[in-house]
């Protein structure tokens, strides 16, 4: 006995001991068979298909979040959570994404992503009455909701709309909200007018 495990002890009478290796070989080309004295046969994954995904973790609700997995892992085939076969798949919902992939050699890795989906906001401004062009105090823009938002367009400063800096016509008064994820704008007309009153005799 040379108290090693990764060999099988015998004795010939003619030749002596005799010493033979055990068959490591497990025939899975997915692990890397070996020996330790001390502990025996192992097999050791095959390193190298390591799973994982590529695609954004948030998205505004309406909008596809794509998933892939990247080409560069040499995958032969893909199964998804959803029961979809291809490297890449659009996903609509909040929760979470699996996939199991296999090379050619038949070795398998899964792994998986969360996705959340945040709700858009709901935009809304309100029509807006006609000014006249000789207002100079400008016009403080509000009534849009939801309240916190953000008003822009020609002749908008600060929240204010100034009908001299925007001349005489119909213009586009832009309301943005954003809730921390995701952003919505809505828009409406605001008509400046030519106010010149005649002077009395």
């Amino acid at each position: 006995d040379d108290n090693d495990v990764c060999t099988i002890d015998a004795c010939d009478p003619i030749t002596g001991p005799s010493y033979t290796p055990v068959n490591i070989d497990d025939n899975n080309a997915c692990t890397v068979d070996g020996c330790d004295p001390a502990t025996g046969v192992y097999h050791t994954p095959v390193q190298g298909l390591a799973c994982f995904i590529n695609g954004s973790t948030t998205c505004c609700s309406g909008d596809p979040v794509q998933l892939c997995v990247p080409n560069s892992l040499n995958a032969s085939s893909f199964l998804w959570s959803t029961g979809e076969t291809t490297r890449c798949i659009l996903v609509y919902t909040t929760g979470t994404y699996s996939v199991t992939i296999s090379d050619a050699n038949g070795c398998t890795s899964t792994c998986d992503k969360s996705v959340t989906f945040y709700a858009v906001p709901e935009v809304e401004i309100p029509a807006f009455d006609n000014v006249c062009d000789t207002l100079t105090n400008g016009v403080v823009l509000s009534g849009a909701t939801p309240a916190g938002g953000t008003y822009s367009g020609v002749g908008v400063i600060n929240g204010v709309f100034y009908p001299a800096l925007a001349g005489t016509g119909s213009h586009y008064i832009y309301y943005e909200f954003d809730n921390g994820h995701c952003s919505a704008i809505d828009s409406a007309l605001i008509e400046v007018v030519n106010c010149v009153c005649d002077l009395p005799l």
